[in-house]
């Protein structure tokens, strides 16, 4: 009961610093709010969602989507989901974004209807929220959220295609590769990349022959992703390309391109390598 009081005089104290004339106040309230599983948090929580300052609002669509994905209080859920409805309906675009981010947030058993329509927003930042969160939370809908997230890979906004790129990837739509491949012509590195790493997430198959011409790639980060997508599907046929890149300097990470692309090599060839002769290989070294 004693723990219980001091839990409730903290929630208390953070509630009265949600309203705090300062920011950085009111983000550590919102952030502190997270184990804070009321109702009358998650309504604070949800009208900080129309705060002026991005982080605060960043903070409490977080806080607002734990408490409702790890609660199994009914009374808390529907207060988080109104939450939720009001702010996606909010004339700013950033409080919309951040109805996106709660949702993202909350995962399983979000309620995705009203992120399904912020993916038609006017405003490209709330339409890449809404994908985000589609491919966040939606993998439990994926014959409903499919649909949306590929249109979203021909959207007129680059960040919008590559966050669907990645949405795509995270929610495991293997009907999605050939609208990903597509995307590989993209005019944006970006995009471009996020397709490849979301096809090389997805395990598809076929993707060794589109990836090959992209390690020539104008966009390093396009190189990159070819080099360890062909790590993972490419046969002996890819070690010529990939050989003809082991002195390339551009810098990767911690390591070199060419770096990348000869342990690429090496890893082809022993996998390419039938495991008896491997074992022989070894006992001998």
């Amino acid at each position: 009961m004693r723990a219980d009081a001091t839990r409730a005089r903290a929630a208390g104290a953070l509630l009265g610093d949600l309203r705090s004339p300062e920011a950085e106040s009111r983000w550590r309230a919102a952030a502190g709010l997270a184990q804070a599983r009321r109702v009358d948090v998650v309504q604070a929580l949800g009208s900080a969602l129309s705060d002026p300052e991005p982080f605060v609002r960043w903070a409490a669509a977080q806080s607002l989507g734990e408490i409702a994905r790890q609660t199994s209080e009914a009374a808390i859920r529907v207060a988080a989901g109104q939450a939720v409805l009001e702010a996606a309906a909010a004339p700013d675009p950033g409080t919309r974004a951040a109805a996106a981010d709660a949702v993202a947030a909350w995962r399983d058993g979000a309620p995705l209807e009203p992120v399904l329509t912020l993916a038609r927003d006017a405003d490209a930042s709330v339409r890449a929220a809404a994908v985000r969160a589609l491919g966040l939370a939606g993998s439990h809908a994926i014959n409903v959220v499919s649909r949306v997230l590929q249109q979203a890979l021909d959207d007129a906004d680059a960040e919008v295609r590559r966050t669907a790129a990645n949405a795509l990837a995270w929610c495991r739509d293997t009907s999605s590769c050939s609208a990903l491949r597509r995307r590989l012509s993209d005019p944006a590195g970006t995009v471009r990349a996020a397709a490849l790493r979301a096809l090389a997430r997805l395990d598809s198959r076929g993707e060794v022959s589109v990836a090959l011409p992209l390690l020539q790639d104008a966009d390093l980060a396009v190189r990159i992703e070819a080099i360890r997508l062909l790590r993972l599907r490419g046969g002996r046929e890819c070690i010529p390309a990939l050989s003809a890149l082991k002195d390339d300097p551009s810098p990767a990470g911690d390591a070199t391109l060419g770096a990348l692309a000869e342990a690429a090599s090496k890893e082809i060839a022993r996998r390419d390598t039938p495991w008896p002769l491997r074992l022989l290989r070894k006992r001998r070294a």
